[in-house]
C-alpha cells in the first residue's frame, strides 16, 4: 500500500520527521501515513517520507504503477460485471449479516441445495453439467431481471462506492491467487526437492482425509463453516472499516468471544470504547475506531500452543516483539500472549492484531 506523505506540498521543503509514507516493505503489513484528522496517532515505525534521502523515487513509482494497475483492473472488472450490480450488492448484504435473520437463512439454503444433491445422487458429469448450465442461465438472464426487480433508476452513489469496493476486492482475491500460484512454481524451480516432498504430503492428506468422511458431507461442513465464523466476520468488518477511515464500525451479531477479544484490543489502546446494543434479536456491537489499528484476523483451526511454543507464533505472525498481540482463549479465560505468559498458561489461539 503507497500513500502520500500530507505535509508535501509546494513551498515546503519536505515533511515533519516521524510521519511515515511507505512501510508496505516491512512484512506486507499495511500503512497509513501521518494522522487522521482529529486523532493524535502515529505510527510505531519512524520511517522517512519517500521523497526524501534514504529511499529512492522509483520506490514510490513502483507503489504508483501497482496503484494504477490495480484501478485499471478494478474498473475493467466493473465494466464486466455492470449487470450483476444489484444482485452483488444484495449478496454482500446477506454474507455480512446486515440482517439477524440473514444467518438462518443462508444456513437453511446450503442445508437444501446439499440435501437435494443427496437425494439426486447425480454422477460426477451430470453434476458439472447442471452446474455449468446454471452459470449460463444466470449469466443470461440476471442482467435482464435485475433492473427490473431491484430498479436501475434507485442506483446511489454509497451503492456505486460498495460495488467498487466489491470488485477492488475480487481484484485483489485473484492477485493473491495468482501470486500463491507464482510462489509454487518457484518453490518448484528453486527447491525441487522440497516442492515434491510438500506435494506428496499434502495430497496424501487431503486424499486420507476423503477416504474417511463422506465427500458431500465434508463439502457441507466447509460450505457452512465458511460463513458461520462470527469473529472472523467481526475483525473483517474492523479491518475494512479502518481502510476506509471510518471512526465507527458496526458489528452484528454479538457474542461473548467477540466481546472478549474486543477487551483485550481496547485494552491495549487498538480500538476505542465499545457499546453493545440489545435490538432483541442476535444484538449489535458498536465499535470507536482510533486509527492505531494495522491489520487484525483470525486464526483457524484454533491450534493449540504450549508456553514454550508461544515466542514462535509471535514471530510469524506479528512484525515485531514489540509491537501487537496474539489473542489466546485459554483455561483463565481470553487474553492476550503476554498475560498468558505472565500466568505460565497455554491455550488455543483466537487471532492477532497490530
Amino acid at each position: 500500500m503507497s500513500s502520500v506523505c500530507p505535509m508535501r506540498s509546494e513551498g515546503r521543503g519536505g515533511c515533519r520527521e516521524g510521519r511515515p509514507t511507505d512501510i508496505s516493505s516491512l512484512r506486507g503489513v499495511p500503512s497509513r501515513c501521518g494522522r487522521r484528522a482529529g486523532l493524535g496517532w502515529r505510527s510505531p515505525w519512524k520511517v522517512p517520507c519517500g521523497h526524501r534521502d534514504g529511499i529512492p523515487e522509483t520506490m514510490a513509482e513502483g507503489d504508483n504503477r501497482s496503484t494504477n494497475l490495480l484501478a485499471a483492473e478494478t474498473a475493467s472488472l466493473e465494466e464486466q460485471l455492470q449487470g450483476w450490480g444489484e444482485v452483488m450488492l444484495m449478496a454482500d448484504k446477506v454474507l455480512r449479516w446486515e440482517r439477524a435473520w440473514f444467518p438462518p437463512a443462508i444456513m437453511g439454503v446450503v442445508s437444501l441445495v446439499f440435501l437435494i444433491i443427496y437425494y439426486l445422487d447425480p454422477s460426477v458429469l451430470s453434476g458439472v453439467s447442471c452446474f455449468v448450465m446454471f452459470l449460463c442461465l444466470a449469466d443470461y438472464l440476471v442482467p435482464i431481471l435485475a433492473p427490473r426487480i431491484f430498479g436501475s433508476n434507485k442506483w446511489t452513489t454509497e451503492q456505486q462506492q460498495r460495488f467498487h469496493e466489491i470488485c477492488s476486492n475480487l481484484v485483489k482475491t485473484r492477485r493473491r491467487a495468482v501470486g500463491w500460484w507464482k510462489r509454487l512454481f518457484t518453490l518448484k524451480e528453486e527447491k525441487p526437492k522440497m516442492y515434491f516432498m510438500t506435494m506428496i504430503v499434502s495430497l496424501a492428506a487431503v486424499a486420507w482425509v476423503g477416504q474417511q468422511v463422506h465427500n458431500l458431507l465434508l463439502t457441507y461442513l466447509i460450505a457452512t463453516m465458511v460463513r458461520m465464523n462470527v469473529l472472523a466476520d467481526a475483525l473483517k468488518s474492523i479491518n475494512n472499516a479502518e481502510k476506509r477511515g471510518k471512526r465507527q464500525v458496526l458489528i452484528r451479531p454479538c457474542s461473548k468471544v467477540i466481546v472478549r477479544f474486543l477487551t483485550v484490543m481496547m485494552k491495549h489502546g487498538y480500538i476505542g470504547e465499545f457499546e453493545i446494543i440489545d435490538d432483541h434479536r442476535a444484538g449489535k456491537i458498536v465499535v470507536n475506531l482510533t486509527g492505531r489499528l494495522n491489520k487484525c484476523g483470525v486464526i483457524s483451526p484454533r491450534f493449540d500452543v504450549q508456553l514454550k511454543d508461544l515466542e514462535k507464533w509471535q514471530n510469524n505472525l506479528l512484525p515485531s516483539r514489540q509491537f501487537g498481540f496474539i489473542v489466546l482463549t485459554t483455561s483463565a479465560g481470553i487474553m492476550d500472549h503476554e498475560e498468558a505468559r505472565r500466568k505460565h498458561t497455554g491455550g488455543k489461539i483466537l487471532g492477532f492484531f497490530f
